[in-house]
């Protein structure tokens, strides 16, 4: 719909603020439609007339005929004016086509004054009657119309999930209760109030008028908590009406109605404004609350977060910490007294320590910058037999103990990724196979394309992941309560964070058995072409 055909709408539906609770009267003057439904009414009422003098019926027809015609035009022209009119005018045409002498307004008989006397008074009765049942009418329509307007409104409300989302819909609901543009005023952090939206748009400046009293009806609204402006004792110089939407303690917006005239105040319709406001203020109170109530419990989160952590990092450190150092001990206390093999032995043990609490202060560093957004992709289009060498020889050592092969479907096969980041996922995906399989273990990674994507799998025979942990070995801490082939439990980071990457990626990440036993990883990334011009 073009905007002048709703500015159209908009203005045709437009009346003033407290009209009379109904549409409004038609003017009390005859127009060109008017008449021309009137003359057309009796016209058709003469030729009846006419038509029933030529079957014999009795005068008594033509002059039921000319009252139905003076109800007809009250109902459909709906003004006195109209009703009065047609009421001389029908019995003037009676007179003058059904009476002798016919076709002049001179009467014979006697009796047809008082005949034309009941005739109108019929008529005006019947008339008033008809009017009063058409009001009535369009009240019970306005009526509904209103209810309708208020129960949508409370609808819309409870559908609205940001604050702004609410107060647009209450500015619209008000908008077309009233036929009022609206202006809805927000605070600006500083203490006072700025123009945030207008309703309908095509009003513009209009709905924002600028002189002194409006100015300080505003403000009046706005700290009062209250109403004030056209229409109210307050204020009433200002050229628009001003409702708080209310809150707790203060307002928490203001919605201006441009109100085209002060009289004719409705204290029925002024009622229901207050009462969307105050639907508005309650869906604005129940925004926040919610608002809070998801900051609580994300701090809840993180600080749950942080305990799980802390437990974790107090726990899992102590053996290595504890290793290292015992080790170290003894070396500055009895190296001389041991053998070559025993000191290599212990150098050994203190490297594995050292290079396992590297591995895992550097997933705690990731998992952390993953969590927090801190960490800027830098994805191009790479290589995948490259990005699986560079991640091979960043694998643990004990990776000697197991039989290591990989398979890459196209020499050329590239996927867009940052390669640094994915290298890490399958050192942590490798190493997790490491940890939990027996020495003499087979592992196999496995990239192929499929599609647009390109399919990362990583299998090992080990004992396998039991199925109450395959949907939760992503999560972050959690370690199933198992621990390593080695002994050493870990701290449910790495999956947890081979899991962002892979996301923040746009690709997917899972886990599924293997055959006979053991577990495939596997993961998808977005394929890459590239093209070369010659």
């Amino acid at each position: 719909m073009s905007d002048s055909r709703v500015r159209a709408k908009g203005e045709k539906r437009t009346r003033k603020l407290g009209g009379s609770g109904r549409p409004s009267a038609r003017p009390a003057r005859l127009t060109w439609t008017g008449m021309a439904k009137a003359v057309t009414l009796l016209a058709a009422a003469s030729a009846a007339g006419l038509a029933f003098r030529q079957l014999g019926l009795a005068a008594a027809n033509t002059l039921l005929i000319y009252i139905l015609c003076v109800q007809l035009i009250a109902l459909w022209t709906g003004g006195w004016l109209y009703a009065a009119a047609s009421s001389f005018a029908g019995m003037a045409l009676y007179n003058y086509l059904f009476t002798e002498p016919r076709f002049t307004l001179r009467v014979y008989d006697p009796d047809y004054p008082m005949t034309f006397v009941v005739m109108i008074a019929v008529s005006f009765i019947t008339t008033a009657l008809t009017v009063r049942i058409k009001n009535q009418a369009a009240q019970a329509d306005e009526r509904a119309y209103r209810t309708g307007v208020l129960l949508e409104t409370n609808e819309k409300l409870q559908k609205a999930e940001r604050a702004g989302e609410i107060l647009r819909t209450a500015a619209a609901q008000m908008y077309k209760l009233s036929g009022c543009p609206a202006a809805v005023y927000e605070p600006d952090g500083q203490g006072s109030l700025r123009l945030t939206r207008i309703c309908p748009e095509w009003a513009g400046e209009r709905a924002v008028p600028a002189q002194m009293a409006d100015v300080q009806a505003l403000r009046w609204v706005w700290e009062n908590n209250h109403y004030a402006g056209r229409t109210t004792g307050r204020f009433g110089d200002a050229a628009a009406f001003y409702l708080a939407v209310r809150g707790q303690k203060q307002a928490q917006a203001v919605i201006g109605l441009l109100v085209s005239s002060r009289t004719n105040d409705d204290p029925v319709e002024k009622n229901l404004l207050l009462a969307m406001a105050d639907q508005c203020g309650l869906a604005l109170e129940r925004e926040r609350l919610s608002r809070e109530k998801g900051e609580m419990a994300m701090e809840a989160q993180k600080e749950k977060l942080r305990a799980n952590m802390l437990r974790s990092i107090s726990h899992d450190l102590r053996t290595p910490l504890t290793s290292i150092s015992g080790n170290a001990a003894v070396l500055l206390e009895s190296g001389q007294m041991m053998s070559e093999d025993q000191r290599q032995a212990l150098y050994k043990t203190i490297g594995e320590d050292s290079r396992w609490l590297i591995g895992l202060v550097e997933n705690l560093l990731s998992i952390t910058r993953m969590e927090d957004g801190a960490v800027q992709l830098h994805a191009e289009a790479e290589l995948v037999e490259d990005v699986v060498r560079e991640a091979v020889e960043h694998l643990d050592s004990r990776i000697k103990e197991r039989e290591l092969s990989w398979e890459v479907e196209d020499d050329m096969l590239m996927a867009r990724m940052d390669a640094r980041l994915i290298v890490q996922v399958l050192v942590n995906i490798l190493n997790n196979a490491v940890r939990y399989t027996p020495p003499g273990s087979r592992i196999h990674i496995g990239v192929k394309g499929a599609g647009r994507m390109v399919l990362w799998e990583i299998a090992d025979d080990g004992p396998g992941i039991a199925d109450a942990e395959r949907e939760k070995i992503f999560e972050m801490f959690y370690t199933g309560g198992s621990v390593g082939a080695d002994g050493r439990r870990g701290m449910g980071l790495g999956l947890a964070l081979c899991k962002s990457i892979v996301a923040a990626h746009g690709g997917q990440i899972g886990v599924r058995d293997a055959k006979p036993h053991g577990a495939v990883f596997w993961f998808t990334l977005q394929s890459a072409e590239v093209k070369y011009d010659g």
